[in-house]
């Protein structure tokens, strides 16, 4: 349920970056995965540190949810991936002041994810530190 939640939460906001700027599927999903994550930390923390365990191997600590998204995006850098807006060559801030625009003109995007936490103020966070 947490996974289909994530990946419906991606989705939402990442639709207008691949319809704008063409990135693959793929890639526009893994540009906003890690800014969501440390976005929702709080509330992802402990599925977080499960999966750092678990999938990454790394040992227990403080900031093991932190070290998990750490490792996420060292996985999508092996695979040659874009983590940022700006590896997929989307730099102009009116690129991302028009991504913005559609993505807070949209009503369904008033409050999503599992928790309903992710309002468009929150989702501009997320875009913006994924530049």
């Amino acid at each position: 349920m947490v996974v289909r939640s994530l990946i419906a939460q991606r989705r939402r906001i990442r639709l207008p970056g691949t319809a704008l700027y063409g990135p693959r599927h793929a890639n526009s999903l893994v540009i906003i995965q890690p800014s969501l994550l440390r976005s929702q930390i709080e509330l992802k923390r402990a599925k977080l540190e499960q999966m750092g365990t678990a999938v990454f191997s790394l040992p227990p600590s403080k900031d093991l949810a932190e070290k998990t998204i750490d490792a996420i995006e060292e996985f999508y850098q092996q695979l040659a991936m874009p983590i940022r807006l700006s590896d997929a060559n989307i730099t102009d801030q009116n690129d991302i002041d028009t991504l913005m625009h559609i993505i807070e003109s949209r009503d369904f995007l008033k409050a999503i994810g599992e928790h309903g936490k992710i309002t468009p103020n929150v989702i501009k966070d997320i875009v913006y530190s994924a530049r």
